[in-house]
């Protein structure tokens, strides 16, 4: 009898948690810093290098190839 309200009060109450579940979200920013990071660059290099429009069009035909 005890076990079995136990079971129907712990059945009908919701898990309030902090985070969310599942996978985290993909953030823009940490999409933008992986992609730097594959192709050997930081944001300070880019913003630089897209001063440059020539040599702004060479390093992404060179980087996406």
């Amino acid at each position: 009898m005890v076990n079995e309200i136990l079971a129907e009060r712990c059945g009908s109450k919701k898990l309030e948690s902090k985070t969310p579940m599942g996978r985290p979200k993909l953030r823009w920013k940490r999409n933008i810093k992986t992609g730097l990071q594959q192709i050997g660059k930081n944001v300070m290099d880019l913003i630089d290098l897209a001063q440059d429009r020539n040599n702004w069009r060479v390093d992404m035909k060179f980087s996406a190839s």
